[in-house]
C-alpha cells in the first residue's frame, strides 16, 4: 500500500488555514500529477444514499497491471 502525501488530512488543512495555500496546490499534491494509481474503496449503504455521497478509501497502490486494471468511471 502506498500513503500519498505523507500528510494527514489535518495536517494539509492547518497549513491551508494559516497562510498556505490561495490557487496553488500543495508541493506534496502537485508531485502526484500524471501519475496513475488505484483506489480500493468501500461503500456502504450509509455512505450512499440520496444526502450523503462519501466513501472510504480503504487502500491506495502505484502498481497497476495493465491486464487486471479496467478503466471505470465514477458518476456522482
Amino acid at each position: 500500500m502506498l500513503k500519498l502525501t505523507k500528510q494527514d488530512a489535518a495536517v494539509l488543512a492547518l497549513d491551508e488555514m494559516n497562510g498556505g495555500g490561495g490557487d496553488e496546490l500543495p508541493h506534496c499534491l502537485k508531485e502526484l500529477d500524471g501519475k496513475d494509481f488505484v483506489f480500493q474503496i468501500r461503500v456502504t449503504p450509509y455512505n450512499f444514499t440520496s444526502n450523503h455521497r462519501t466513501f472510504t478509501v480503504s487502500g491506495i497502490s502505484d502498481h497497476i497491471n495493465p491486464r487486471l486494471s479496467t478503466p471505470m468511471k465514477l458518476h456522482c
